[in-house]
């Protein structure tokens, strides 16, 4: 029989999870009610762990609040010696310093140096605070693989990519968030197995395909929603193994291709004018209340070959898991956002690679048996710790013995869970990010009041429009692909929506006259903000199925002119 390492913290515990049953209780957050199920209580008593406080939404908002996958900055290097400007997911203004790439990961450092005391007179988050402001945050998080990618943050194996946000094993890709597998692609919200594809959400195995959603094995087609299978079409939804259609409609090869000459991509307002029609004709026709694919007992959105989940949104070959989202290869965890190839993770942001049985952390890769750390690579049994590599036994980044070390964290834990502060994941006040540059604010904007009632951060943007640089309105320019040089890159242009600047790289104009598709005339940031609303910020509500009027989850509303199906009555009307 094992002996506990934390005797004195498992006693308190064991006395909350014995007689803990099914209940409702007020969100310490937002004060809406919420309850626990006999799912959740198994979880709390396989990770001894009291319920948490606040409810899930909260919890996922605080947790999204630790990932930028939206924004880049330029600031001044805080590493010693160095004052350079760098690319940086952390803005200008912290409190704490921010390092450049190599010198954070690869640089000659012993983050131990900023190793304390606890001080048990002094609350956990206080003094994790103190630590969180002294400790470096590196500008941005990338692996060690990427090649040519330094306007990247967290992906795998990327390749010459171009402001891009996670993602594996891409190549030639610009304004993508979660590229897995795609190559001379373009501002796509998760992609898979595509190549020489521009804008959409959720292509999987396309080629040469433009303004494609939730579309697969697709080859040289032009707007299409949920199509399967199909070659040479523009405009249409919902079909199966098809060629030469427009707007649904079955085309000879020869009138197809008459009538596809006809339509200029590469002209603004003929753009403009195709996506609105589409949209149109996309709520004219039936669609997926949810995309769950080869999964059982699941609860949830975008679930793919994937067993026994509930409440997750967008999960890849996972098994076991409640209230997670955008996760690969996990298992056995709850509350996790963001994560890979790991195993009973809890209350997790940016954990993942070859991670087992962490708790209430963010960023950690090859990390065991830890808890509340951050920024830690290859690490074991560490508590409260900031940039760790390669230790053990370590709290509040000073090394102990292995007996000093449990002994400690059962004081510790003890400690926190009579002050009520155990159990729960950091706040927002110790996230390197400013609110309204994560994903919190787009799956839960927010304003800036709110947030700092909160205690977390928000950016202030100085000058929008920097000296030195021409500007111009989108209209003012060259409206067809065909005729803009290379003039257009010397000069800011100005959004149609929110005013804000953005620039047209080299790169960018020669893919766009590639793809004979006019130019952007929003910036990549709204781009970003447009495709996670295909996917309603990956939020469900309570809706009823169109057809058969059986209440059901869905991501669209039929409120907004859309009309879902229950995934029976879908399978009727398509397949």
């Amino acid at each position: 029989m094992d002996t506990s390492k934390t005797p004195k913290f498992d006693n308190a515990i064991d006395k909350i999870l014995a007689n803990l049953k099914p209940h409702k209780r007020i969100c310490e957050q937002c004060e809406v009610e919420f309850e626990f199920l006999d799912t959740d209580i198994e979880f709390f008593n396989k990770f001894k762990v009291p319920p948490p406080r606040m409810c899930s939404d909260c919890r996922r908002q605080r947790r999204l609040a630790f990932v930028n996958y939206t924004t880049l900055f330029k600031r001044i290097c805080n590493t010693p010696t160095h004052d350079e400007k760098i690319i940086s997911s952390i803005p200008e203004g912290t409190e704490f310093p921010v390092y450049d790439f190599d010198s954070y990961w690869h640089g000659d450092r012993d983050w131990k140096e900023y190793g304390k005391d606890f001080d048990f007179n002094k609350s956990f988050i206080k003094q994790f605070k103190e630590l969180f402001i002294k400790s470096p945050q590196p500008a941005l998080t990338r692996n060690p693989e990427s090649i040519d990618s330094d306007y990247t943050s967290y992906g795998v194996q990327l390749k010459n990519c171009y402001y891009v946000f996670g993602g594996m094993n891409a190549e030639n890709i610009m304004y993508t968030v979660w590229p897995m597998m795609v190559k001379d692609s373009a501002d796509f919200l998760i992609a898979v197995n595509t190549d020489l594809s521009y804008e959409g959400v959720y292509p999987e195995n396309c080629y040469n395909c433009n303004f494609v959603y939730f579309s697969r094995d697709c080859v040289d087609c032009n707007f299409t929603f949920d199509c399967r299978n199909c070659n040479d079409c523009f405009a249409c939804v919902n079909l199966r193994s098809k060629k030469y259609c427009i707007w649904n409609k079955q085309y000879s090869k020869e009138d197809y291709f008459k009538e596809i000459s006809k339509i200029d991509l590469g002209d603004q307002e003929t753009l403009k004018k195709y996506k609105l029609d589409f949209m149109s004709f996309v709520k004219k026709l039936p669609v997926r209340a949810t995309r769950n694919e080869h999964s059982e007992n699941v609860s949830g959105n975008y679930l793919i070959n994937t067993n026994n989940c509930y409440s997750t949104m967008w999960a890849m070959n996972s098994e076991n898991l409640s209230f997670t989202d955008f996760v690969l290869r996990l298992k056995d965890s709850y509350d996790c956002t963001v994560s890979a190839v790991a195993e009973k993770l809890y209350s997790t942001s940016g954990v993942g690679n070859n991670c087992f049985d962490v708790r209430f952390s963010t960023f950690g890769r090859d990390v065991r048996e830890c808890e509340y750390i951050m920024n830690c690579k290859n690490c074991t049994n560490c508590f409260a710790c900031i940039g760790l590599v390669n230790a053990k036994f370590c709290v509040f980044n000073k090394q102990y013995e292995e007996s000093e070390y449990w002994n400690l964290v059962d004081e510790i834990k003890t400690k926190m869970l009579e002050d009520n502060e155990y159990g729960e994941f950091f706040p927002m006040s110790v996230s390197p990010f400013p609110y309204n540059a994560s994903l919190a604010n787009i799956i839960y904007p927010s304003s800036k009041e709110k947030i700092l009632k909160l205690n977390g951060w928000w950016h202030d943007e100085e000058s929008d429009f920097p000296k030195g640089i021409e500007f111009t309105k989108v209209k003012d320019i060259e409206q067809n692909i065909k005729d803009i040089s290379d003039v257009i890159l010397n000069k800011g242009i100005i959004s149609d929506n929110n005013g804000k600047p953005f620039r047209i790289t080299e790169r960018e104009l020669d893919f766009y006259k590639r793809k004979q598709i006019s130019i952007p005339n929003i910036t990549p940031y709204e781009r970003i903000i447009n495709r996670f609303s295909f996917v309603n910020n990956f939020n469900l509500f309570k809706d009823q199925c169109f057809k058969c009027k059986t209440e059901i989850l869905s991501s669209y509303d039929t409120k907004n002119g859309f009309k879902p199906y229950c995934e029976k009555c879908y399978q009727q009307e398509v397949y």
